[in-house]
């Protein structure tokens, strides 16, 4: 009886032990997914970097020019040319109100701690100036991605179908705007993330059908 009582102990320990195994790989699985889907909706943000404007960013006869473009007060701008990305501008019915939609942005570091970005048109042959921001950090999807990625997590939101982009989002009436990430995906989730004074602000902007 002992040994019946034994192996049956065994057969139960056994089949806890596979149990607890396979949940673990699940929970890796599961993991690993989501981390895969997150570096996906971060790459779109920079899918721009594979456009002609983005290469004749890099052009040193461009680097001398957009340096001449910051204000004084900022000392040798470090351009982050990983930042560079498709920029939008957009009224808060997400409808675009850019007289130009050929916009893009790149963010810099400066050496008096100083921070910023450029919004650059691009008409097929060569860049011009729209505006230069000073920020109070980097207004920048990588340079904020661990934040970014915590508040996805506890989102509603389908990372294997979502995107991000870069949006300022104005108000013509108020005269009013707001600098933001918009995620969105299949599913009509709308989620900005939004350049706060000294964080990032994230807020679930979608429209109930």
């Amino acid at each position: 009886m002992k040994r019946v009582l034994s192996s049956a102990l065994s057969v139960l320990l056994t089949l806890l032990l596979i149990g607890c195994a396979n949940q673990n790989n699940e929970s890796t699985s599961s993991l690993q997914l989501s981390t895969t889907n997150l570096e996906t909706v971060f790459s779109s943000y920079y899918s721009s970097q594979s456009s002609h404007a983005f290469s004749m960013l890099k052009k040193s006869i461009f680097k001398s020019m957009i340096d001449g473009w910051t204000d004084d007060d900022i000392v040798n701008p470090i351009w982050n040319y990983d930042s560079f990305a498709q920029y939008q501008i957009l009224d808060y019915d997400m409808v675009s109100v850019a007289d130009n939609e050929n916009l893009y942005y790149c963010t810099f570091s400066a050496d008096n701690d100083k921070f910023g970005y450029i919004v650059l048109s691009y008409d097929g042959s060569s860049l011009q100036k729209i505006n230069v921001i000073e920020t109070s950090y980097l207004y920048d999807l990588q340079a904020n991605k661990d934040e970014i990625a915590d508040k996805l997590s506890e989102a509603e939101i389908d990372l294997s179908s979502a995107v991000a982009s870069r949006v300022q989002l104005v108000d013509l009436n108020k005269k009013c705007s707001d600098e933001v990430i918009r995620i969105t995906d299949d599913n009509g989730h709308n989620y900005m993330c939004y350049f706060g004074k000294s964080s990032i602000d994230f807020i679930d902007n979608t429209v109930a059908p």
